[in-house]
């Protein structure tokens, strides 16, 4: 019978590390026993550290050239400002009021006609209702929306309509009878000139009290 020959001395290698692309979270580690001429190799894995990579942080890449700066905050519109359009329109919408003959008052907000928020002055405001506002502020190539000077016209009919466009000025003046024919004339010539920009001036004359 043939002896058999006696096995070569059991070597183990040290763990090599083999990249794995079918999955990130494992590695395969493979060790090698080696017998004489035949080598088996051993593969196992182990799941990487669990310790998360640092994600970065959203918005956290420097802007591209030419991007489109930070919109200002809107200004606030006074309270007295605010006051006065509401007080002048009576909370009616003057599209609707002119276009629609909804005479009633509506919900609405206050549009700015220029479209430009940082301006709240009372010249350039508006009391619209919620739809009107919404077509005014509409940017479509397809639909033609309201235009500031159509805004503005119909807001100004509006103000003359409900009679809050007017102002009355009341000028009392006052001297004695031995200064009175000096000052007549001055008074008829102020009243003349008034006529030429508005008829409806009243001249009332009579004794002080």
């Amino acid at each position: 019978m043939t002896k058999r020959a006696p096995a070569a001395p059991f070597r183990s290698l040290s763990p090599t590390r083999i990249p794995c692309g079918l999955s990130n979270s494992l590695t395969l580690v493979a060790s090698a026993k080696l017998f004489g001429d035949n080598s088996v190799f051993r593969l196992a894995s182990w799941p990487l550290s669990t310790r998360k990579r640092p994600m970065a942080k959203k918005n956290s890449f420097p802007k591209a050239a030419g991007s489109k700066p930070a919109k200002n905050p809107r200004a606030v519109i006074r309270t007295e400002v605010r006051n006065d359009v509401v007080r002048k329109c009576l909370r009616r919408c003057c599209m609707c009021y002119f276009l629609d003959g909804k005479k009633g008052k509506v919900d609405g907000q206050i549009a700015h006609l220029d479209q430009d928020n940082q301006n709240p002055e009372v010249g350039n405001l508006a009391y619209l209702c919620l739809e009107c506002h919404k077509n005014y502020d509409r940017k479509s190539n397809r639909v033609v929306g309201y235009m500031p000077e159509e805004i503005k016209h119909y807001r100004d009919l509006l103000y003359r309509e409900l009679g809050s466009d007017q102002v009355e000025w009341n000028i009392r003046v006052r001297t004695s009878s031995a200064n009175y024919a000096a000052i007549k004339p001055v008074i008829d010539a102020a009243v003349a000139e008034l006529k030429k920009a508005t008829p409806d001036v009243n001249f009332e004359e009579g004794p002080g009290t």
